[in-house]
C-alpha cells in the first residue's frame, strides 16, 4: 500500500474517533445514560465504541485499494496479451487496435489508481462533514435552543447547502493532505495515530469480555413454534388512578366500556405501580424486575447487561411473535430504554431485525447503545434536512408547551393498522397519553363542557381525559371483535402510575383472557405491575423465568400481606435545549428520593435523603387488614433498607435513627 492510501486509511480512522470522542464528550457532559456509569466504565465505552464504525470506515478504504490494484493489474495483463495478438493480425486491425490500446492503457495509467483514491476521499470528507454537523447543531441547541429539528422548508435547504459545502472543502483539504509530498517523518505519524487507537479499543475489548457477566442459556432460546396461542394486547393509559374510574366505583361514568369490560376480565381491585416515571414502571412491568435492581429510574436510565434481554417482548419476539410498540419516544419507548430484542418496531423505527446475541450484548451493552444513539443522532438530522422524516423532539412531546393532544389520534391510527395487517399471533403494546397532566385536552367536553382550564390536574379535564381513553379501548376491542380475532387475543389494561406520577395511589389492572374457561372475577390482595409479565406467560402456557420477581396471578391468590416496593425520584429541572437533569444526584442513592413499600391498605415511604419516613393509607382500599396485621414504620423502614442493602446500595446513611 502506498504512502497516499497509508495517510488516507489514518485520516479516516482518526476522524471515526475524533468524532465518537466528541459524541461522548458531549453525552458525559449532561444527563444522559452515562451518569449511572462509574468513571472505568465510561472510559472503557470511550474505548471501544469507535471500533466497530473505524472497522467499517476502514474496509470502505481498503476495498477501493483494492479495486485500484485489481484495476492496474488487469491493465498491465491486458496489454501483454494485445502484444501478443498484434502480430498475427493485419497491419490496419493492428493499427486500430494499438490506440485503443493505447489510450485504455493511459486511461489507467492517469485514471485507474487515481480515481478509486479520489473516490476513497468521499468517505473521510463525509465523515468530517457529519462531525461537524453534528457539534454545530450540539451547540445551536444548547446555547442559542434552535437546532436541525427547528428548521422548516428554508432552513433544510440552508442546512443541506452546508452540508454539501462542507463536504466538498474537507475533501479538497483531505486530498492535498493526502497527496502531499513527504516530510521528514510526517507520513508516519497519522498511521502510527490510528493504529495506536485501534490497539488499545482492542485491548478494551479485551477487557470488557473478561468482565463480561455470565448469560443464562435461557435468554438465547426460541420456541420451535406458536401455533395455536394467543395474542397479547396491552393497552396503557398514562397516569390513570383507579379511583377516577367508575368500574373501578368512581361517582361519575369516567367508563362505561370497562364497565361492561370487567365483566368478563380479571379485575385486580387494589393495584399499585413499581415506580412514579413510566420509564421505570414500564421497564418493571416488561422485565418483572423491581427497579433498585435494573436501576432505570427516570429517563436515561437504561437497561443494562443481562438485564437488556431478559424482558416479557424478548421471550415473545424469540418465541415467534409479530410485534410493535406505540408509545412516547424517550420517556416511554423499548429501543430508549435499551429493551434488546423486544419489539419488531418501535414507534416507526423497524430494527428487529438488528438482533445481537445475548452473550455480546451483555458483554458491551453500553458500548452498542451508545454506538445506536450515535448513528440514530447523524441518522435523524440527515433525514430531516432532506425532509425524508422530520425529527421528533421528545420533551415537547412530553409537555404541555406542545401537546397537540399526545398526538394519540396518530397512535390509535398506527395501532389499528398493525391489527389489520399483521400475521398472528402478533404482541401490541399501546400506551395512550392523553390522561398525562397536568393540563389535559379532551376532544369532547362532558364533565368540563363550557369549562376554562386555568390550572393543572383539574377534575373535570381529568374525568374527561380518562372518558376518552375509554372510547379509544372501545374503537380496538370492536376492531378485534369485527376481525374475528377477539376470542383468540389476551387483552389487558393497565396504567404506568397514579395520577400526579403518585405510587400511592390504586390503578388499573384489567386482564381479559380468550376462551370458554376463560378467568373471570376479582382480585382483593394487593398487585402489582411486576405481576403482569409472568401472568401472560403462565396464561400462554410458556415457562416463567426465575429472574421475574413478580408472580403469575393466575396461579394462586396473592399474600394479602405481600409488601410491594416503589421508587420516586428526585425533582428533574428543565434545561434549555429540552433536556433536563436530576436535581440534587449524587451518592449514595443518585436520582432515587423516596422507596416506598404498600403492606395491604398501609404505605410507608422512606425519604432516602432527609430518613425520614412516613405512613399513609391508600384511598379506597376494598379489602383492609386488621391493624395488628400491619407493619410499625421502624420494621417497615428496615424492610426497605433491607430492599436497597440487597441491590448494592450503601445505606449506611440510612442506619442512624
Amino acid at each position: 500500500m502506498t504512502r497516499d492510501w497509508k495517510r488516507l486509511c489514518a485520516v479516516t480512522v482518526i476522524l471515526v474517533y475524533f468524532h465518537v470522542g466528541m459524541e461522548w464528550l458531549f453525552f458525559v457532559t449532561k444527563p444522559s445514560f452515562f451518569s449511572g456509569l462509574d468513571a472505568f466504565e465510561n472510559s472503557l465505552t470511550l474505548l471501544i465504541t469507535p471500533l466497530p464504525a473505524a472497522s467499517l470506515a476502514l474496509a470502505l478504504v481498503v476495498a477501493f485499494w483494492t479495486c485500484a490494484r485489481a484495476t492496474a493489474t488487469i491493465s498491465i495483463l491486458a496489454a501483454r496479451v494485445r502484444a501478443k495478438r498484434a502480430r498475427s493480425i493485419d497491419r490496419v486491425a493492428g493499427r486500430v487496435r494499438g490506440r485503443v490500446g493505447s489510450a485504455w492503457r493511459r486511461l489507467v495509467r492517469m485514471g485507474g489508481e487515481r480515481l478509486c483514491l479520489r473516490m476513497a476521499l468521499a468517505i473521510p470528507a463525509f465523515l468530517g462533514a457529519f462531525c461537524l454537523l453534528i457539534l454545530a447543531d450540539n451547540f445551536t441547541m444548547t446555547v442559542l435552543g434552535f437546532g436541525v429539528r427547528h428548521a422548516g422548508a428554508a432552513g433544510r435547504w440552508t442546512y443541506m447547502s452546508i452540508v454539501a459545502a462542507l463536504v466538498a472543502v474537507l475533501y479538497r483539504l483531505f486530498a492535498r493532505f493526502v497527496t502531499s509530498p513527504d516530510v521528514a517523518g510526517e507520513s508516519k505519524a497519522p498511521p502510527l495515530l490510528a493504529l495506536g487507537l485501534l490497539v488499545l479499543s482492542l485491548l478494551g475489548v479485551v477487557v470488557a469480555w473478561v468482565a463480561a457477566p455470565a448469560v443464562d442459556a435461557s435468554d438465547r432460546a426460541k420456541n420451535s413454534s406458536v401455533a395455536g396461542l394467543p395474542n397479547v394486547v396491552l393497552i396503557g393509559g398514562d397516569g390513570l388512578s383507579a379511583e377516577h374510574l367508575s368500574c373501578y366505583g368512581y361517582r361519575r361514568d369516567t367508563t362505561p366500556f370497562l364497565r361492561s369490560f370487567v365483566e368478563q376480565a380479571l379485575v385486580c381491585r387494589n393495584h399499585l405501580t413499581n415506580a412514579g416515571s413510566s420509564g421505570a414502571s414500564l421497564t418493571a412491568m416488561f422485565t418483572s424486575k423491581l427497579p433498585a435492581r435494573t436501576r432505570v429510574f427516570y429517563p436515561p436510565d437504561i437497561l443494562r447487561g443481562r438485564d437488556a434481554y431478559q424482558h416479557l417482548p424478548a421471550i415473545l419476539r424469540r418465541a415467534g411473535y409479530h410485534s410493535v410498540e406505540i408509545s412516547m419516544r424517550h420517556y416511554a419507548d423499548a429501543y430508549d430504554l435499551n429493551l434488546r430484542d423486544s419489539f419488531d418496531s418501535v414507534n416507526g423505527r423497524d430494527i428487529g431485525a438488528r438482533s445481537i446475541d445475548p452473550v455480546l450484548g451483555a458483554a458491551f451493552c453500553s458500548e452498542i447503545y451508545f454506538l445506536g444513539q450515535i448513528w440514530e443522532r447523524v441518522g435523524e438530522r440527515l433525514l430531516h434536512i432532506i425532509g425524508a422524516r422530520m425529527m421528533v423532539d421528545a420533551f415537547e412531546e412530553a409537555t404541555a408547551k406542545k401537546k397537540d393532544h399526545y398526538k394519540d389520534a396518530q397512535r390509535m391510527t398506527k395501532f389499528l393498522r398493525f391489527i389489520e395487517d399483521s400475521p398472528e399471533p402478533f404482541f401490541a403494546h399501546l400506551h395512550l397519553c392523553a390522561t398525562h397532566g397536568g393540563m389535559f385536552q379532551p376532544l369532547r367536553g362532558v364533565y368540563s363542557r363550557g369549562k376554562t382550564q386555568r390550572r393543572e390536574w383539574m377534575t373535570d379535564f381529568y374525568d374527561d381525559a380518562i372518558l376518552e381513553f375509554d372510547g379509544n379501548v372501545g374503537v380496538i376491542m370492536a376492531r378485534l371483535s369485527s376481525r374475528g380475532l377477539l376470542d383468540h387475543t389476551i387483552v389487558a389494561i393497565y396504567s404506568d402510575h397514579g395520577m400526579q406520577w403518585t405510587v400511592d395511589r390504586r390503578i388499573p389492572l384489567i386482564v381479559r383472557f380468550p376462551g370458554d374457561s376463560a378467568t373471570i372475577g376479582s382480585i382483593e390482595a394487593n398487585t402489582q405491575n411486576l405481576d403482569l409479565a409472568p401472568t401472560l406467560l403462565d396464561a400462554l402456557g410458556m415457562p416463567i423465568p426465575i429472574w421475574m420477581e413478580g408472580k403469575s396471578l393466575l396461579a394462586s391468590a396473592p399474600e394479602r400481606l405481600r409488601p410491594i416496593f416503589s421508587i420516586e425520584t428526585q425533582e428533574e429541572a428543565e434545561l434549555l435545549d429540552g433536556w433536563y437533569e436530576m436535581r440534587n444526584s449524587r451518592p449514595p442513592f443518585y436520582s432515587l428520593r423516596y422507596v416506598n413499600v404498600a403492606i395491604c391498605q398501609r404505605t410507608f415511604s422512606l425519604d432516602l435523603q432527609m430518613n425520614v419516613i412516613a405512613v399513609s393509607d391508600l384511598s379506597g382500599h376494598s379489602a383492609p387488614c386488621d391493624e395488628s396485621d400491619l407493619p410499625q414504620p421502624a420494621e417497615a423502614k428496615r424492610m426497605i433498607v433491607a430492599h436497597l442493602r440487597e441491590n448494592g446500595y450503601d445505606v449506611s446513611s440510612l442506619d442512624a435513627p
